[in-house]
């Protein structure tokens, strides 16, 4: 689910993938978001969740504008932030890439640096 070739091929300026586990409960979510300038300089999210080893879905979120797609990013991580109430486990990063010091630019992406960069 979370290889896919046509990323490797421009560059990401930010990535993080997440994972919500909890084995007595029976969940097992995993969480990727992308950020990447494709060839027509559109910002581009990709958004890949579903249950851990299953194919899950893929989500692309175009736009001209960078702080569209920031915008973007910051709603979908603060939503991974609500995951105890909605389905009972609290989401960690497994893996983050941020060459770009997104989460330290933006200074409302400073609850979601705390709870996972």
């Amino acid at each position: 689910m979370l290889k896919d070739c046509t990323i490797n091929l421009l560059m990401t300026l930010f990535e993080i993938t997440l994972q919500a586990r909890l084995d007595q409960k029976n969940i097992f979510r995993i969480y990727y978001l992308a950020l990447y300038q494709d060839l027509f300089d559109n910002w581009v999210v990709k958004t890949a969740f579903g249950r851990v080893g299953t194919p899950g879905r893929q989500l692309f979120y175009v736009t001209k504008q960078k702080q569209e797609a920031i915008k973007e990013i910051r709603n979908s991580l603060f939503r991974r932030l609500s995951a105890p109430k909605r389905i009972g486990a609290r989401y960690h990063c497994l893996a983050l890439t941020d060459p770009t010091n997104l989460l330290k630019q933006d200074s409302s992406l400073k609850k979601i640096r705390e709870a996972f960069g």
